[in-house]
């Protein structure tokens, strides 16, 4: 009789087990519908890579039903804090076409905030009226002595009512080029902490942007992978070329054992008589950022030293402009804030994104440079998807659409749109191997327009195209840049053991292949670089 009834039992486990199976498929089904496409495929050229995917070079990675479920619950479902562009004031707006500034008389008198040249802070001036405030931002628009903005407060009767951030495009010192035709122009954004797979499924307008671009004039590198999951590896990686795995990473509250090394890609720019630009969100004189790569961080020196110590260290990084960057420490401090990490919901200021702010300013850098025919090296990075949330990268998609767009028509100018590595914070990197994985799939898309293409001829485009299913790291981008000003670039000793080509993407990257008897993290073969 028990025997019996262990056999029923049994069978009912058995049938319990199979049901729960059937569901669990059905439920991922349903979830896989919901959150669209794997990692690994969205955009029009998805069938064709899928399918080379599959015939035993490389295996792709599908997202787990839990991951899917958690991605649902933690990002799908879920809406960060925005700006609110209606409290947005203007008392002072730039004219390009007559290159003036107008300003109204709403306020009873006006405060103007530049930058000390003596010591990096903010000075302020007062103006009875706008006639002369006007007057002074004409002055300043001609002369140049400013950072690319301006701080207007308003104030009506004794209190202050809002403070503008005014853009002023730059004045630009005409350089000699190498050569009658004006060069190729670099510009790159650089998106903090956002995988591949976030991009995805947190910008759909974004995503829309780049797909509405015509299929000649968008490069994507669907197989390109950090050289480490934090950002100071992956910029060294890009500018200076420099990769050791030998090396134990520093400490995050650590200054770096050496500088970043800009000067090794800025420099060769420079000497090709091209204008260097770095623009970031944070703020030099808290620990973060560009002050704390160049090895310029001291808090114990008095603000004019350490003010001085930053301009000698951009200036052997072969840094010519931050421009807006120095904007930073006003706006984080509105916010009650020294950095966009962690705390800040949204950066805004005066209702408006931080990001629309320094998109804007490369609109005008660019123009100004175009206008006198200068070439330029671009690079704006972005924190706004640093954030535990990962939610924070939505606000990104108000303004990343347009920036696409207007990528398409800087005619002589060559734009990437990448990221470091992915989210290292929050539940989904840190309780599934999904997210893990997302650590190291940034994305790299190059937007080429017409002229551009031309002018860099079928051999570049045809290499650049046949990469983009080739594994791919911030290496091979270093020489693909270097390469544009360099006749002759060296691949040291060490890193010809990654494969990597002296012209970079120029040239046909080794393709991946397939060590079926290696598995990794996800039990899926792992994939390197052929030699052949």
């Amino acid at each position: 009789m028990h025997l019996k009834l262990r056999l029923v039992l049994i069978a009912f486990a058995g049938i319990a087990i199979f049901l729960l199976y059937i569901t669990e498929s059905f439920l991922a089904s349903l979830i896989h519908t919901k959150t669209a496409l794997p990692a690994h495929v969205w955009l029009p050229e998805q069938s064709e890579w899928h399918s080379g995917m599959e015939n035993g070079k490389c295996i792709p990675h599908n997202v787990s039903a839990d991951a899917l479920r958690l991605i649902d619950d933690l990002f799908l479902f879920q809406e960060p804090e925005r700006c609110q562009p209606e409290l947005f004031k203007e008392v002072c707006r730039l004219s390009p076409r007559i290159h003036a500034i107008t300003c109204d008389n709403m306020c009873k008198s006006y405060k103007i905030g530049l930058i000390r040249e003596q010591n990096g802070t903010t000075h302020w001036r007062r103006f009875i009226n706008s006639q002369r405030a006007e007057a002074f931002l004409n002055r300043l628009l001609a002369n140049g002595n400013h950072r690319g903005f301006a701080f207007v407060d308003c104030f009506v009767r004794q209190e202050q009512t809002f403070t503008q951030l005014l853009l002023l495009p730059p004045v630009v010192e005409e350089k000699r080029v190498a050569s009658d035709e004006v060069p190729l122009s670099i510009n790159i954004v650089f998106l903090d902490s956002l995988s591949r797979a976030h991009f995805k499924r947190m910008l759909p307008e974004s995503v829309k942007a780049l797909q509405s671009l015509e299929k000649s004039s968008l490069v994507d590198f669907r197989l390109v992978q950090s050289v480490k999951h934090r950002t100071y590896e992956n910029v060294q990686a890009l500018f200076a070329g420099k990769l050791d795995f030998t090396l134990n990473p520093f400490g995050v509250y650590d200054l770096p054992p050496e500088p970043l090394h800009l000067e090794v890609l800025f420099g060769a720019y420079r000497r090709r008589g091209y204008h260097t630009l770095w623009l970031e969100d944070l703020c030099w004189q808290w620990e973060w950022g560009l002050v704390k790569d160049l090895l310029a961080l001291d808090a114990e020196l008095p603000m004019a030293d350490r003010w001085r110590r930053f301009q000698a260290a951009l200036e052997r990084a072969e840094v010519e402009r931050v421009d807006l960057s120095l904007a930073s420490c006003h706006v984080l401090k509105s916010l009650n804030a020294k950095d966009p990490f962690g705390k800040v919901p949204v950066v805004c200021f005066n209702g408006k994104l931080g990001d629309e702010y320094f998109l804007d300013y490369l609109h005008l850098y660019h123009g100004a440079m175009a206008a006198k025919r200068q070439p330029y090296i671009s690079f704006f990075m972005s924190n706004t998807a640093h954030d535990p949330s990962g939610l924070r990268a939505k606000n990104l998609d108000s303004v990343l659409p347009k920036f696409i767009r207007s990528a398409d028509r800087l005619s002589n100018t060559l734009t990437i749109l990448l990221s470091d590595h992915g989210n290292s914070y929050g539940p989904y990197p840190e309780d599934t191997v999904d997210g893990k994985l997302e650590l190291y799939h940034p994305f790299v898309f190059v937007v080429i327009p017409d002229q551009v293409r031309a002018r860099l001829g079928p051999a570049k485009m045809d290499a650049l195209r046949g990469n983009q299913d080739r594994l791919v790291s911030f290496l091979d981008l270093h020489y693909t840049l270097l390469s544009l000003v360099d006749p002759k670039p060296v691949v040291p000793l060490e890193h010809r053991q990654f494969r990597v080509n002296e012209r970079g993407l120029w040239q046909p990257v080794p393709e991946p292949l397939h060590l079926p008897g290696l598995r990794g993290a996800t039990h899926q073969p792992l994939v390197l670089r052929s030699a052949r």
